[in-house]
């Protein structure tokens, strides 16, 4: 993982490493504070803690000063998510390829961003239940703008999302699984600098082999 900006990240080992197990319990703790860029405590916000090996997902929130304590199995790696409430205008945080085998510490001060709306069509129909992720076109971007860059969302009725995003070139990957006919990922450059409806994403089909 990518050394942040200490005014962004904060880590602190807690505990000792120790050999993982498929069924290992909940022994690691990832703790911390969610601010905003005021340095104002964010409640409400949602914690959502990936095990980058396994999959097994935990989840928890912060509290109305802005902690947040989530117990997770030890792990090699593990990613987070931080989900502020939809109406702060606030956007996520999204910190990947975390040790797992000690308990950490963070501080995350979020950024603010803007509104952004699309939808994902294939032969002229909203598809529903379809992964879209943005992440920062990281090129030349500091640790901070990757971190705080991009976010992840299901596509609802109609083939719709909406996500809080920081300004910036972004990369958007559509990501379908439960579709036989439609191709199984496809990828485009966006830019956010305000408020946005993007146009239409049209997935291609799969290529039949």
């Amino acid at each position: 993982m990518r050394l942040l900006n200490l005014a962004v990240l904060v880590m602190i080992g807690l505990a000792v490493a120790a050999p993982v197990s498929a069924d290992a319990p909940l022994t690691m703790m990832l703790k911390g504070r969610v601010l905003s860029p005021e340095h104002h405590p964010v409640s409400g916000a949602k914690i959502f803690v990936h095990d980058e090996e396994t999959g097994d997902d935990v989840k928890g929130s912060s509290d109305g000063k802005g902690h947040f304590a989530i117990k997770h199995a030890e792990c090699n790696f593990f990613s987070f998510v931080v989900v502020p409430p939809p109406e702060s205008g606030l956007s996520r945080a999204h910190f990947e390829h975390v040790s797992g085998e000690a308990g950490k510490h963070f501080i995350v001060q979020l950024r603010r961003g803007f509104v952004v709306t699309g939808r994902i069509t294939s032969g002229g129909v909203g598809i529903k239940g379809l992964h879209v992720r943005f992440s920062a076109n990281d090129d030349g971007m500091t640790n901070a703008e990757v971190v705080h860059g991009g976010g992840i969302t299901t596509t609802g009725r109609n083939g719709e999302f909406e996500l809080t995003l920081t300004p910036g070139q972004k990369i958007i990957e559509i990501r379908n699984d439960r579709y036989r006919d439609i191709a199984a990922i496809t990828t485009q450059q966006v830019t956010v600098s305000g408020d946005t409806k993007l146009p239409d994403f049209v997935l291609p089909n799969r290529e039949k082999k």
